[in-house]
């Protein structure tokens, strides 16, 4: 069980993924302590409203599943998770992201059906 009480926040968001996914295994890992921005975390890009657009964590030891909440990152274009250990389904939730244009999982143990909300998102 997280130590956090999920939010709708960016941090909140990124803190979800961490603690879903083995953060602190990770090859390279964020300190929510640092007092740094999670603009500057490892794999993140923000644009100049501090809003999320990128997450790239190929390759870093994420092991475990992805939190729903990915969702909720609106402005973000690319996500890139591939060559790890994430396990579970593919949330659904990810159908929300209108501006994604980059997804990839390839090379996990993800398990069940691509969601249909997927299929919605025309950039991708």
């Amino acid at each position: 069980m997280p130590a956090y009480a999920p939010t709708s926040s960016p941090q909140g968001v990124l803190k979800s993924l961490f603690f879903s996914t083995n953060g602190h295994s990770w090859s390279f890992t964020w300190d929510f302590d640092s007092g740094e921005s999670y603009c500057d975390y490892y794999g993140v890009t923000c644009d100049d409203s501090e809003q999320i657009t990128r997450i790239d964590l190929c390759c870093n030891n994420l092991r475990g599943s992805l939190p729903s909440d990915l969702g909720m990152l609106s402005s973000l274009t690319w996500l890139g998770l591939e060559i790890n250990s994430i396990t579970g389904t593919i949330p659904s939730e990810l159908g929300t992201l209108s501006l994604l244009v980059y997804l990839d999982l390839d090379r996990n143990s993800i398990t069940g059906t691509i969601p249909t909300e997927l299929g919605m998102l025309s950039s991708l």
